[in-house]
């Protein structure tokens, strides 16, 4: 075990897993250590990252839809401010219109009947005349 040949003179790869070999013609029996490759066990793999998202490319990819999205949700928040703004402005002149189909000044009359006289009040056109009572 370990070695390989005539006489069993040369040595299995240091790499071979369990250092167990063809007896005759010596490649490695089992696989090879992690790291290494071949049917001897003598080529080092390349070494390969998992982190597929590591690369420029996927930076940049991320940083697009990033901007994609952070922009629609800018254009979402400014359409739903204006209709605020519109609408907001929509009725305050509905306000005003409403406000003036109710009493516009050119429909009073003076035949009307003026306020003070519903509340049968006489209608001064002075302030009247208050004065304090004594508090004591």
């Amino acid at each position: 075990m370990g070695t390989y040949g005539k006489d069993c003179v040369n040595h299995c790869s240091s790499h071979c897993r369990n250092m167990t070999c063809n007896p005759i013609t010596g490649p490695c029996l089992e696989s090879c250590t992690p790291g290494y490759l071949g049917s001897f066990c003598n080529n080092q793999s390349p070494i390969v990252s998992n982190d597929e998202y590591s690369t420029a490319d996927a930076y940049i990819a991320a940083l697009s839809i990033s901007l994609v999205i952070n922009l629609s949700l800018v254009v979402v928040i400014v359409i739903l401010l204006r209709q605020l703004y519109n609408r907001k402005q929509e009725k305050g002149s509905s306000d005003y219109v409403t406000s003036a189909e109710i009493s516009p000044p050119s429909q009073v009359s003076n035949n009307d009947l003026h306020q003070y006289q519903e509340l049968n009040m006489p209608n001064d056109n002075s302030y009247q005349n208050l004065s304090l009572r004594d508090r004591s």
